[in-house]
């Protein structure tokens, strides 16, 4: 993955990370500051119910006293009390009912109708026969009467003034009452209000959590289990079928009531909705915003890295002239300025390195030179003033020829490569100068391929090889021998083969001679073990090593010399080399540095 596409996703992936994070801690800190909100509302909500709860039946119970005490009940002025209940005193109470007056267990008056009925009421009969204190209110738990439907009902016993017993009893509105107590729900948030007798069951309301039962007449829980109440809790947060709820309870009343606020969590967490519906729509423009944003640094950072990166690339192909632009003021035009300074001082070291080289092949040139023409001069030299003595002018004068030719050769002041057929002409003029030297001592024959006679090779490659093998090889038998030369061309490679069948060299010889650029590690032997054996050799030195290290240098690991050779068997030296056709005269160094 390109360094682009990295910033583009790490800039983007960061962004998103950021805003999601920033989003969940406001959500979460949202969440929870208005749960712990809506329940401090839910538990003032049940205390403020059950005061307003509490503040309703002690009017109850106050109105009850102050009707207690009036005359047209105690003197039994039964005719006025209907017109006076109906018309004035119901108005007072609006969570009452119905008020019942009844003298020894008798309805004289009553706000209903069908107030007679309440005398056969189990409930009421069984609170008159109970209860044997005067002036004091009794409470009744929720029930059904015919006359009030369901109800929760007070009743006072008091004595008239003739000395019989009355009893005033109160049915309640329980419908109204809820009513009046669910008043301010709106001010305290989500939720439902509950109200249960001392046996858990509900005393009215239709809601999620209780409904009436038509055929039992009672009112019944939904969703919550009765067990829950018995337990002993002010603050409780369950999970029913589907949701999280949180339960607020109070139980301190006059009836011994429960007031239970219950919010489900789902419906807290609402208000939420409208600010998550928004965080969604910020979150899907950040998301835009950031990939513009990632774009946009990845483009910054990303082109001028991969401008960088490709002119590295250029360079470590060759390309020198690479410059890049170094307007930047940041690290990346530091790093700009930098590479072009360093590919100005890579070309001047480059520069230097090719000048340098090239001096040292020309000093090696002519140090073989030096190095040849000695033997050369002496050895042909030798061979004209014999030929001279013996009075063969003919010969004499076809040797100076040859050497003229050498001299010419060998004396030009060029290190540049040359044709293997400039070398292999050169090469037959020193032999015809050597076989007059020694007569009857060599038999030359080779096998050169046409093609290869255009291939390009250092100059004086084959001449020091050849002069080894005549003068270390045939010369040194009374019989002479055989002096074979040949090349052979492949597909990309070629190799020439200067071989006789005379002396040759024991193998410390052969390894001595491989080891003329360095030491014999390679072999597992050192010069130093076989010195005594080389005496005879060492001649072979001269020449051979130059050659061999300029092959080296010009073609590298793909120039390989092999030395082949048995005592008396003679000796065959190869030398495989890569094709190179080039121009005539072409600069040396320029060639090594195209190889």
């Amino acid at each position: 993955m390109s360094i682009a596409k990295k910033v583009f996703w790490f800039s983007f992936v960061l962004v998103e990370c950021i805003i999601l994070l920033l989003g969940w801690l406001f959500y979460s800190h949202a969440s929870k500051t208005l749960y712990t909100v809506q329940t401090e509302n839910a538990k003032q909500m049940v205390r403020q119910t059950e005061e307003y709860l509490q503040l309703n039946l002690k009017s109850v119970q106050n109105f009850i006293l102050s009707i207690a005490n009036d005359t047209r009940i105690r003197e039994d002025r039964d005719e006025e009390l209907a017109p006076w209940l109906n018309q004035n005193l119901i108005f007072f109470m609006p969570n009452v009912r119905n008020i019942h007056v009844l003298r020894d267990s008798i309805v004289v008056s009553s706000t209903s109708p069908y107030g007679w009925l309440i005398e056969s009421n189990p409930n009421i009969r069984e609170v008159l026969a109970a209860s044997r204190e005067i002036g004091s209110p009794a409470w009744l738990t929720s029930y059904y009467n015919e006359v009030s439907d369901h109800t929760v009902t007070v009743i006072m016993k008091i004595q008239s003034n003739n000395g019989s017993t009355i009893a005033i009893v109160v049915d309640l509105n329980l419908f109204s009452l809820h009513a009046s107590l669910e008043a301010n729900r709106s001010q305290a948030g989500p939720g439902q209000l509950l109200l249960l007798d001392p046996n858990n069951e509900p005393i009215t309301g239709n809601s999620d959590y209780s409904g009436y039962n038509v055929f039992t007449r009672h009112y019944e829980l939904k969703n919550l289990s009765p067990d829950l109440f018995s337990e002993s809790w002010t603050n409780i947060r369950i999970r029913d079928s589907d949701n999280k709820l949180f339960l607020a309870r109070s139980r301190n009343n006059i009836l011994d009531w429960q007031l239970v606020w219950i919010i489900d969590e789902t419906e807290l967490l609402e208000p939420l909705g409208r600010i998550v519906r928004y965080a969604f729509w910020l979150t899907t423009v950040s998301l835009f915003l950031s990939i513009a944003a990632a774009y946009t640094l990845a483009i910054y950072f990303g082109k001028p890295i991969r401008r960088i990166a490709a002119s590295m690339d250029l360079v470590s192909n060759g390309r020198l002239d690479v410059i890049l632009p170094d307007k930047r003021k940041d690290e990346l035009g530091l790093l700009s300025r930098h590479f072009n300074r360093m590919t100005i001082r890579i070309q001047a070291l480059i520069a230097d390195v090719q000048r340098t080289e090239k001096q040292r092949q020309e000093a090696d040139f002519r140090a073989l030179q030096a190095q040849i023409r000695p033997h050369f001069l002496y050895n042909t030299l030798n061979a004209i003033s014999i030929a001279s003595r013996e009075q063969r002018s003919e010969d004499a004068d076809s040797l100076i020829s040859s050497l003229t030719t050498q001299l010419q050769y060998a004396l030009e002041d060029s290190p540049a490569p040359v044709t293997m057929e400039e070398e292999w002409t050169a090469v037959l003029e020193y032999i015809f100068l050597m076989q007059s030297r020694y007569p009857d001592k060599i038999n030359f024959s080779s096998d050169i391929d046409p093609y290869t006679l255009t291939l390009m090779l250092p100059k004086f490659t084959l001449q020091p090889i050849v002069e080894n093998a005549i003068f270390h090889g045939l010369a040194v038998l009374p019989e002479g021998g055989v002096l074979f030369v040949a090349t052979v061309l492949h597909e990309d490679w070629w190799e020439i083969i200067i071989e006789d069948d005379g002396a040759g060299m024991e193998e410390s010889a052969t390894l001595y001679l491989q080891a003329l650029d360095g030491s014999c590690e390679g072999h597992g032997k050192s010069i130093s073990i076989v010195d005594s054996a080389l005496q005879g050799v060492r001649g072979h030195g001269i020449g051979f090593s130059n050659v061999k290290q300029r092959l080296a240098l010009l073609y590298g690991d793909r120039f390989v010399l092999q030395v082949n050779s048995s005592p008396g068997k003679g000796t065959r030296i190869i030398m495989e080399m890569p094709i190179r056709i080039v121009e005539k005269r072409r600069d040396f160094h320029a060639q090594s540095h195209d190889s």
